[in-house]
């Protein structure tokens, strides 16, 4: 049993209008822009929300380690006062 030819239809085929190519070349073009704009964005706020978040860390941890200290002095200063 043989299969029968493969043709194309008449609206298969495509005719590009002038332009129409440049256009998706440019539409294409604006994308990878687009694109390498999120990325370098996504590297740039991860860069700049890090150290202010370290900054943070930081300052709390010297804060706790203040009030501990002088917990421990008063504690200590309490027990020579006996």
């Amino acid at each position: 049993m043989a299969l029968p030819p493969v043709t194309r239809s008449r609206g298969a085929t495509r005719t590009a209008r002038p332009g129409q190519d440049r256009l998706w070349t440019v539409i294409a073009a604006v994308e990878v822009v687009a694109a390498v704009i999120a990325v370098l964005l996504d590297l740039v706020v991860t860069t700049l929300v890090l150290p202010v978040m370290l900054g943070i860390s930081l300052a709390v941890r010297r804060r706790q380690s203040r009030s501990a200290a002088g917990v421990a002095g008063a504690v200590v200063e309490a027990g020579r006062l006996r």
